[in-house]
């Protein structure tokens, strides 16, 4: 093969795998959002309001290209903080999530951000966790679209 053919593989294969974001796990208020300055804006979803005496961690992901699932990198960070809260002996319990919108548009590379508290104790199953179920089943067409749309109302609306 001549050497000029290799060129545009090498340049596909940069920009493919290029563009993959593993952000470390930082503390909240030192930290920067991943969707700061970002061209497409996340869209945020609280899950629970924060403890009186925990801190706060961010931890980032962003997908190499416009073709892995978002709840790819949800799952990731969600392992991610899990493990960072086990290793503290505590248990993970997540506040917000924010996801990048859903339409595949140029540069929009799926993207997803937790923020998180270790806490102490066993917790009660969160909201987060409850769609996170949720969202299984709509993604294995046990529920309908219009279904999720009303336990997904349910679920934030609860206290």
């Amino acid at each position: 093969m001549k050497a000029i053919g290799s060129v545009p593989l090498l340049i596909f294969a940069a920009v493919v795998t290029g563009c993959a974001v593993t952000g470390p796990i930082t503390p909240l208020e030192s930290s920067q959002s991943g969707f700061d300055g970002a061209v497409y804006a996340g869209q945020t979803t609280v899950i629970n309001a924060k403890t009186q005496t925990s801190e706060q961690y961010r931890v980032f992901n962003q997908a190499a290209t416009g073709f892995v699932p978002n709840s790819a990198n949800i799952a990731d960070a969600e392992s991610r903080a899990k493990t960072y809260c086990n290793d503290k002996g505590k248990q993970l319990r997540v506040l917000s999530l924010t996801t990048s919108p859903a339409a595949l548009l140029p540069g929009n590379f799926p993207r997803a951000e937790l923020v998180f508290e270790c806490v102490n104790g066993v917790t009660q199953e969160t909201k987060y966790d409850q769609l996170l179920k949720l969202k299984s089943l709509l993604d294995n067409n046990a529920i309908s679209e219009a279904e999720f749309a009303d336990e997904k109302r349910k679920i934030l609306n609860s206290e």
